[in-house]
């Protein structure tokens, strides 16, 4: 069980001279006399887990609610802080500035005090897992944790700050004071605001840990605070340390949530985030964050909202969307399978208008429906020419076959009927197997030859007529000659009614149709580690 140091370093006199107020330098350094202007923290509610509150000194009076004990401290309600450390960081976060004494950064927000060991030793990250918690369900809208620990791993801390952060409850805590670089728990802990320490003169406090995680940088040496009597004779003491930094942050925090009470928690801390003042290199650093908290920027700047704190890992991205089957496509599919297994040989079966049609059936029934006029017009004149009396007969009537088609058309041209679709091919959604079949066995693919003409006189219903040659019908008293019919050509315009659009096919799946894709876009041991006061 490590112990927590106090971070009390040297006791402040008062006197005529200088009074309370004026030795607190952080205010003038951070603009909070400024900030005041803006909002005082009213209706905020700062959870300060530590050793206690007493809420008998005169700078807190009328600002410490009832509050908790918890580990050693259980029975104590919260107010009793023989070490004065917790009385320090809540003076830091909503000292009245009564009579000289000391000015907090939020002096109209509320203080909930949750002891988590009387005497300032003794912390164990159980104890401040459980305080979290406890403050959570009390109302807390800001967590001050002026401790740390040595620990990185730490799953029952870790869950309770990921509760708080469920609760749109923000977590600050400081980095250490040993000067290292490494920065312990919970200021580890994603999404908690890590606060290392700065000087009077702005610099990197020296004996600030440092690491990745540090987030943002306040005033940490010698800053002016209320303790208890029974710490200090005149009640009041100068402190060192990333304790005193992070209750300051949160007084800011507690600002932020005033003056903007409808914002989560998230946009809280990026309010903070985009407003700081950058100490070192632009951006974040590892001795200072992002920077100098910064109470007046973040009241006032105009800052875009975000839908996710700036101190969380990136959202992992989606996994590609998969669309769901079109049923009209799955049913004819199916029935496709299911007429073709039941009845094989049989004539082919198209989809039913309202069943997976679009615009590829209805070129191929357009075309087939060309086919078949232009073999009823050719059988038609055929059995004309052979019947008329005293004409040309059988030879006129195949010379005339032979030559040139009605309408001075010659036998590759353009059949009667109209034009024919040269749009896309016919197996689509919605057709099926031995429908596609029976199609390329009688009419061209996109791209390709004209079909060859289908010249049965008797189609099959609701399909093209199989191809093949026509049986021949001479005439009483004459001979036919048996030679196949010609074979007439496909006309190369679209139907009027039935035009597919020109242009290339696309070469994936359409955008929101089937088959498209979218975007999205620490273990510790049976003990907790202990933890150790910056």
């Amino acid at each position: 069980m490590l112990p927590v140091a106090l971070a009390v370093l040297a006791m402040v006199a008062q006197t005529p001279a200088w009074s309370i107020g004026q030795q607190q330098w952080h205010l003038d350094a951070l603009g909070v006399h400024r900030a005041h202007e803006l909002a005082r923290g009213d209706g905020v509610v700062v959870a300060v887990v530590d050793s206690g509150v007493d809420d008998t000194r005169p700078d807190l009076v009328g600002r410490v609610l009832p509050g908790t004990g918890v580990g050693d401290a259980v029975g104590t309600g919260g107010v009793q802080d023989r070490s004065g450390h917790g009385t320090a960081m809540a003076a830091l976060i909503a000292g009245v500035g009564e009579s000289g004494g000391v000015l907090g950064v939020a002096p109209a927000a509320k203080v909930l005090p949750v002891s988590v060991g009387v005497d300032g030793t003794g912390f164990t990250l159980a104890a401040v897992a459980e305080g979290v918690r406890w403050a959570v369900d009390h109302g807390a809208d800001v967590v001050n944790l002026s401790l740390t620990s040595v620990a990185t791993l730490t799953p029952e801390l870790t869950d309770a700050v990921d509760y708080a952060f469920e609760h749109d409850v923000v977590v600050v805590a400081g980095t250490g004071n040993s000067g290292e670089e490494h920065v312990g728990a919970p200021a580890d802990i994603p999404g908690v605001i890590a606060v290392a320490g700065t000087t009077r003169d702005g610099s990197p406090w020296a004996r600030s840990n440092t690491g990745p995680p540090t987030v943002l940088a306040a005033p940490a040496e010698r800053v002016v605070t209320a303790v208890p009597l029974t710490s200090s004779a005149s009640g009041y003491a100068a402190v060192d340390g990333t304790s005193a930094a992070t209750a300051l942050v949160s007084g800011v925090v507690a600002l932020v949530r005033s003056r903007f009470p409808d914002l989560d928690a998230a946009n809280v801390v990026n309010r903070l985030v985009i407003s700081a003042v950058d100490l070192l290199e632009p951006g974040r650093d590892s001795r200072t964050g992002f920077g100098l908290v910064n109470p007046v920027g973040a009241l006032e700047g105009r800052i875009r909202e975000v839908d996710r704190s700036p101190l969380l890992p990136p959202r992992p991205p989606l996994p590609a969307a998969t669309a769901a089957p079109d049923p009209a496509l799955a049913s004819a599919d199916r029935g496709s399978a299911d007429r073709g297994s039941a009845d094989q040989g049989s004539a082919p079966v198209a989809a039913e208008p309202g069943d997976g049609v679009g615009p590829v059936e209805r070129a191929a029934w357009a075309t087939a429906v060309a086919l078949l006029l232009a073999t009823a017009g050719l059988v038609a004149l055929r059995r004309f020419r052979n019947a008329e009396p005293g004409g040309a007969g059988v030879g006129a009537g195949t010379s005339a076959l032979d030559g040139q088609a009605p309408g001075g058309q010659a036998p590759g041209g353009q059949a009667p009927g109209g034009p024919s679709t040269s749009g896309p091919g016919t197996s689509g959604p919605g057709t099926s197997g031995s429908w596609a079949g029976a199609w390329t066995s009688g009419a061209s693919t996109p791209g390709g030859s004209a079909p060859s003409e289908p010249t049965s006189s008797e189609p099959m219903p609701g399909g093209p007529t199989p191809s093949g040659p026509m049986p021949s019908e001479p005439m009483p008293g004459t001979s036919t000659p048996s030679r196949p019919v010609p074979s007439a050509s496909t006309p190369g315009g679209p139907a009027p009614s039935e035009q597919v659009p020109s242009g290339p096919t696309p070469s994936g799946p359409e955008a929101g149709g089937p088959g498209s894709s979218g975007a999205v876009p620490n273990a510790s041991g049976s003990s907790a580690p202990d933890t150790e006061r910056p």
